[in-house]
């Protein structure tokens, strides 16, 4: 599926749940962290990923505060990667982003206890200029 296939299919939830797992979830918020800044490539995951939940009777899985997580390593890594990455690329160059068995979020943080506060976010994965 192209990069184009798959925004369209998750913006227009007709993207069939099923092919919407984890390494499609981190392709998206990929694609939009390298079309829009940080700010509103969050919006717009945000906005899109409820609505795509919520049509796939989903709506309750939905964690804001795991997608800007998420969303923070994401951007450290794309600018801390090549410039003008593609998708297979930077998959390739981050494939710990992709191990469901491993805790991005515990490994890229040292107290998990961060994630509940937002002020805790904003330098823990800032990336470097």
């Amino acid at each position: 599926m192209t990069d184009r296939e798959l925004l369209d299919g998750f913006e227009s939830c007709t993207l069939p749940n099923e092919a919407f797992h984890h390494e499609e979830h981190v392709r998206v918020a990929f694609l939009y962290l390298s079309q829009y800044a940080v700010r509103e490539a969050f919006e717009r995951f945000s906005r899109s990923i409820v609505k795509f939940a919520a049509a796939h009777g989903k709506a309750d899985l939905y964690k804001e505060t795991l997608t800007l997580a998420y969303l923070l390593i994401i951007r450290q890594r794309v600018a801390q990667g090549r410039s003008a990455q593609s998708w297979e690329e930077f998959k390739s160059d981050n494939m710990d982003l992709l191990d469901r068995e491993r805790d991005i979020l515990q490994a890229t943080c040292e107290q998990r206890r961060c994630l509940e506060c937002w002020a805790a976010f904003a330098p823990f994965c800032r990336p470097k200029s």
